[in-house]
């Protein structure tokens, strides 16, 4: 509904994917803090489009380049070779709307926000999806630009932002499907349910990266191997 949205009114001879921002348009509807300048967004764009955009938090370290910077990275996300669960999954990560226990706790629910796997810091994006201790041996054996230094201090947003503009794409769609598994693990511990290890959450992840990247085979060696047969 919101991709129609934004087409209809304001994308009308490209998409959002391959729209082109101009630099002075990167900080238009920043107000100079660091934040959505709430105001003009709403007076520019419809409800849902307004709405949509507000969630999603501008960058800390170079906010009037945002916008630019969020288009190049929405698309490198939606045009992974994913399934669309772990597209959304990202999605909604990068975005910081995942039920976090910080996140819990800022909407009122009365939780503790120490992570249930490691118990001693508290579970923000960040945490659950790259530095909680735990995960250390997964990057080195899987995905070692993940587990070099992390300043705890940065958000997922601009952490994530940052990587997703240096990596290939392939290393994009690993680091995705490791994200995911890990979520999901991450979840069965929090419910005191079985939980995968994470040298077994590394294989699955090589397994369904090789399925979805199989070439698919030859029309054209099908055809004459049939023929040979017949």
């Amino acid at each position: 509904m919101l991709s129609k949205t934004l087409k209809a009114k304001y994308f009308k001879n490209s998409s959002f994917l391959n729209v082109e921002a101009s630099a002075a348009a990167s900080f238009k509807y920043e107000d100079g803090g660091g934040q959505w300048n709430i105001e003009k967004v709403n007076e520019v764009f419809e409800p849902l489009v307004a709405e949509a955009m507000i969630k999603i938090p501008l960058s800390r370290s170079n906010p009037k380049d945002a916008w630019m910077c969020y288009s190049s990275i929405w698309k490198k996300i939606w045009k992974a070779n994913l399934p669309p669960k772990i597209r959304s999954f990202c999605w909604r990560a990068w975005r910081g709307i995942l039920p976090t226990c910080i996140n819990l706790k800022n909407r009122g629910v009365d939780v503790d926000t120490r992570c249930c796997v490691c118990g001693l810091d508290d579970e923000d994006t960040s945490h659950a999806l790259v530095a909680s201790p735990e995960l250390k041996s997964l990057w080195d054996n899987h995905m070692p630009d993940v587990g070099g230094p992390i300043n705890t201090n940065e958000a997922f947003v601009d952490w994530f932002s940052n990587k997703v503009q240096r990596w290939s794409c392939k290393q994009v769609e690993i680091y995705c499907i490791l994200a995911y598994k890990v979520w999901n693990r991450h979840n069965k511990i929090r419910l005191n349910e079985r939980a995968e290890e994470l040298n077994y959450i590394g294989e699955e992840e090589k397994k369904m990266w090789e399925a979805l990247n199989e070439a698919p085979p030859n029309i054209n060696e099908i055809t004459e191997g049939t023929r040979r047969d017949d």
